[in-house]
């Protein structure tokens, strides 16, 4: 191969039906970054010492597709005896359009599943699996077929097939073999409980406990609170606390804005090369998502839902999100097709109270959500483990007199609580120094309390002095 072979683009090849060969690959690094890849248009490999050769050895034209592996034990299309089975969940198929060459990186012409595509029995957890036709073993094209083909998969005769075993009551032989010492990280995704979210997130158990039934009961929420609360920081652990791992395919995360609108949200009408066209919103394609996998929890979440004109971005869906209308069915503005909001999606909104250029959530609205309100936690157990941790004179120092002037914000009725400084403002990501805390007065704090006293130079000027007398002695 040439190098301008190597560096040209292609198109991908139109007929899937005869699809021979393809890459499964992980999307997998620390966190599920499967959107990033497909808004980007390319695939990396997130190994510096591995799978090197093999990516390089991949050809523009070739098929791709980004799994993830895990195991599954209710609700299966088949009878396993009660016990877990092996998933393999296709969520984007594609054409490489570019290998850089370095191991690392492909340009990648992807197209998004809405739904993933749920292959069972057999899989490989390695992040990069080569799977190719071969006359000796027809799984490999079953796969393909079900892949590129939409070729439905035949569980019968997988569950009959010598690698099954008697673990499901037939025979037994275990799954295609890995390569020694390869690190599986795509089998699973990080568990996540509880005991994780009271480490993260500083709220007490029983507030913890009370949030949760909150968000199962009513299945909508907002977290409201001043800023720096740690409210989108805590929606995220929420919903990985009640689904019991860190994956982020059962999470969407959007943000509100003055402009956003229904056909945004939920559907209308998109210029295309040959006119308009009906194009579905992250909120319609998300509910059709967790419609079609009604054995797990989906969590919608919204940030700055009050930046947005509510009543108009909902529409219709304002009657279907109630909790007792889940199931429901209607016909929507820009369809003929019923539509309804699955009983196991969630939602989430996060509204900041210290705004006070946005409009207060309206009542129609209200009334379908319940407010979960966020404090600073500067007094609570995990902050106070945090101060012991990094154990600095001058961090304390700060910590004092943040709480000094949110008792002047919380006085001043032209504020109060909603406008107090939040705890993450002062949550370092490594260690603390002078820098780190001169930086932390300078950027942060002294524009915010700016902000709230523009108009009294008495109390800015208190509150400047106090900030900056932190460090006035170094």
């Amino acid at each position: 191969m040439t190098t301008s072979e190597l560096y040209s683009s292609v198109e991908p090849a139109p007929d899937n039906s005869k699809v021979k060969l393809c890459w499964y690959v992980g999307a997998y690094q620390d966190t599920d970054i499967t959107e990033y890849f497909l808004e980007e248009g390319i695939w990396e490999n997130g190994y510096d010492d591995k799978y090197i050769d093999l990516v390089n050895s991949i050809q523009i034209g070739d098929k791709i597709a980004i799994k993830s592996s895990y195991n599954q034990q209710k609700n299966l299309p088949f009878d396993a005896g009660n016990k877990k089975v092996s998933v393999m969940a296709v969520k984007a198929i594609g054409t490489v359009t570019k290998n850089y060459g370095n191991g690392k990186k492909l340009n990648v012409e992807w197209e998004k599943l809405d739904n993933p595509k749920k292959w069972f029995l057999f899989r490989s957890m390695l992040t990069v699996w080569k799977v190719e036709s071969q006359p000796d073993d027809w799984r490999y094209q079953a796969l393909l077929d079900f892949t590129f083909a939409d070729k439905p998969q035949d569980y019968e005769q997988f569950l009959h097939h010598s690698h099954r075993g008697e673990k499901y009551g037939i025979r037994e032989e275990p799954n295609p073999p890995e390569e020694e010492g390869e690190e599986q990280q795509d089998a699973s995704y990080p568990s996540y409980n509880e005991n994780d979210f009271l480490r993260d997130v500083f709220i007490s158990e029983e507030k913890y406990l009370a949030l949760r039934n909150l968000l199962l009961r009513k299945k909508n929420i907002i977290l409201s609170g001043p800023p720096g609360v740690g409210k989108t920081f805590s929606a995220k652990r929420l919903a990985y606390s009640i689904i019991g791992r860190k994956d982020e395919q059962f999470l969407k995360t959007i943000q509100f804005h003055q402009n956003y609108s229904y056909e945004d949200f939920i559907q209308g009408y998109r210029p295309t090369d040959n006119g308009f066209k009906i194009i579905d919103g992250p909120f319609y394609k998300f509910c059709k998502k967790a419609e079609a996998d009604p054995e797990n929890r989906y969590f919608f979440i919204i940030d700055e839902i009050n930046r947005g004109n509510l009543s108009k971005i909902f529409g219709e869906l304002l009657m279907l999100i109630e909790a007792d209308k889940r199931g429901d069915e209607i016909k929507i503005l820009y369809s003929d097709i019923p539509f309804s909001v699955p009983k196991n999606l969630y939602l989430i909104g996060m509204m900041n109270t210290a705004d006070r250029s946005l409009a207060m959530i309206d009542y129609a609205l209200r009334r379908r959500f319940s407010f979960f309100e966020f404090e600073p936690a500067f007094d609570s157990e995990g902050f106070e483990r945090l101060k012991i941790l990094h154990d600095n004179e001058d961090y304390n120092k700060l910590i004092s007199e943040v709480k000094f002037i949110n008792e002047m914000i919380q006085n001043d009725s032209s504020l109060g609580d909603g406008c107090a400084i939040g705890h993450s403002f002062l949550c370092p990501d490594g260690k603390i120094d002078e820098e780190w805390i001169g930086s932390v007065i300078e950027y942060d704090l002294i524009p915010l309390v700016k902000e709230y006293w523009f108009d009294n130079k008495t109390n800015f000027d208190v509150c400047c002095q106090r900030l900056q007398s932190v460090l006035s002695n170094k």
